[in-house]
């Protein structure tokens, strides 16, 4: 069957070798695609059988989940469509691996392209729908929190809540740090993926 699919695409799917036979880099994208579309298939049966609406699965974190989900679910009048909304919130890591097996229909949120694999890249389809930034967040009773302008090095000094160091904003904030010739901050507490709880830390602490 395998050598049928491989003379059906024109391309060698298999690398063969004396110590046994691994998905090549073409293989690879056949099992992703196949997984994408086997997942599809899956849910449609199981939608058939049931008379139940159709369900969209979709990928967000978060940060996207405060405004711009609830937003865009109340402007398409959600309620009254005949379609169900299935909505998954984790890291940008987990929703990406979520679209490429077939578990997610589609994914909302902030993609860092550079740091995505150029084989994953080349099977998505994405539409940029808004620009956002990072902010540093502070209590209104910091030092630093009536100033007009602060330096990285005096944001260094002082002990941070940072997101976990497998999301995309942890590895920005680092970035933007080494950009100004400052070693990003060691932080005192760790959140993954959760914006909400990283504002009340910081709301009731020093940090």
């Amino acid at each position: 069957m395998l050598k049928d699919l491989e003379f059906a695409f024109g391309v060698t799917l298999v690398d063969r070798s004396v110590r046994g036979a691994m998905l090549g880099p073409l293989g690879q994208l056949a099992l992703q695609r196949a997984r994408t579309g086997l997942a599809i298939f899956d849910n449609l049966a199981a939608d058939l059988h049931a008379d139940l609406p159709t369900v969209v699965r979709v990928g967000t974190n978060p940060a996207v989940m405060l405004d711009l989900v609830p937003s865009a679910l109340h402007h398409m009048e959600a309620h009254r469509a005949n379609i169900r909304f299935r909505l998954e919130a984790g890291t940008v890591g987990n929703m990406m691996s979520g679209l490429l097996n077939g578990d997610l229909d589609c994914y909302v949120g902030r993609v860092d392209w550079t740091a995505t694999p150029e084989q994953m890249a080349e099977t998505l389809r994405y539409d940029p729908l808004t620009e956002t930034s990072l902010v540093v967040a502070c209590s209104v009773d910091h030092p630093l929190a009536n100033r007009s302008s602060v330096s990285a090095t005096e944001l260094a000094q002082w002990p941070w809540t940072l997101p976990s160091g497998d999301t995309n904003n942890r590895r920005s904030i680092e970035t933007a740090f080494r950009n100004c010739g400052v070693q990003a901050p060691v932080p005192v507490v760790e959140v993954s993926a959760d914006p909400t709880s990283l504002l009340r830390l910081t709301k009731r602490s020093s940090f």
